[in-house]
């Protein structure tokens, strides 16, 4: 199990604050949130991790946000995958 959430199809004005505040209003403890940018332009790459307070709270939050709008486009939400 993981706390950890890989949210895609963000716009590419999104924040890393618009994303916690998303999640925040829901009612879930975020603890980070990392949006990867490309290393040649700068620009965010069109997705991001999120953190939570504990597993069980990142499956609901993965189930809550998944396909909820922000900046007009629909999140696609899932718990993240391990690098291993």
């Amino acid at each position: 199990m993981t706390n950890r959430l890989f949210v895609g199809n963000l716009a590419w004005e999104a924040r890393a604050s618009d994303i916690r505040t998303a999640a925040e209003l829901l009612g879930f403890v975020v603890t980070d949130v990392f949006v990867p940018v490309d290393r040649s332009s700068g620009r965010p790459r069109g997705f991001a991790f999120l953190e939570l307070d504990s597993d069980d709270a990142a499956e609901r939050a993965a189930t809550a946000l998944d396909g909820e709008l922000l900046a007009g486009r629909p999140l696609r939400v899932d718990l993240a995958r391990s690098r291993d």
